[in-house]
């Protein structure tokens, strides 16, 4: 249990505010694979940047990995 808790508050201390959803809208993809634009347009951000730097949080984290132009999830928490 205490594995599941850190991870619980890894995620709680690193996805905050604009990331969560991004995050959330991978998790909830029926294979946990989404495009850019694809997430870009779900939730309704305007500026293309700010959902790249959200991904790019995501990956650096290794919640997430870029792959051709996909972001996978590697790990569900």
């Amino acid at each position: 249990m205490q594995c599941a808790e850190l991870d619980e508050d890894r995620i709680v201390n690193n996805i905050k505010d604009n990331t969560l959803p991004i995050y959330w809208h991978l998790l909830k993809s029926s294979d946990g694979i989404v495009k850019f634009r694809e997430t870009r347009g779900a939730l309704g951000f305007s500026s293309f940047a700010n959902v790249l730097s959200h991904l790019e949080k995501l990956t650096k984290l290794d919640f997430i990995k870029k792959i051709r132009s996909e972001y996978r999830l590697t790990k569900v928490t």
